[in-house]
């Protein structure tokens, strides 16, 4: 009983551990998924805020904003 619960905890982790390694990389083949990554990464720094403060003071007025219209 102890032997069977101990094979499935090793099988689990053995495989916890092998199945993130497994990745298509498809976009490295496909030129479609190779163009919709770039325009991705493209977006991604273009709305990229360095100051994260000023983002949350900005966020944090609105929802004031709203919460008092909401009165």
């Amino acid at each position: 009983m102890e032997a069977n619960k101990l094979r499935l905890l090793f099988f689990c982790v053995c495989c916890l551990a092998i199945f993130p390694t497994f990745e298509a990389n498809i976009a490295h083949f496909d030129p479609y998924w190779q163009s919709r990554s770039h325009e991705a990464k493209k977006s991604a720094q273009k709305a990229y805020k360095p100051n994260p403060v000023n983002e949350t003071a900005n966020f944090n007025m609105h929802v004031h904003k709203y919460v008092l219209a909401s009165y």
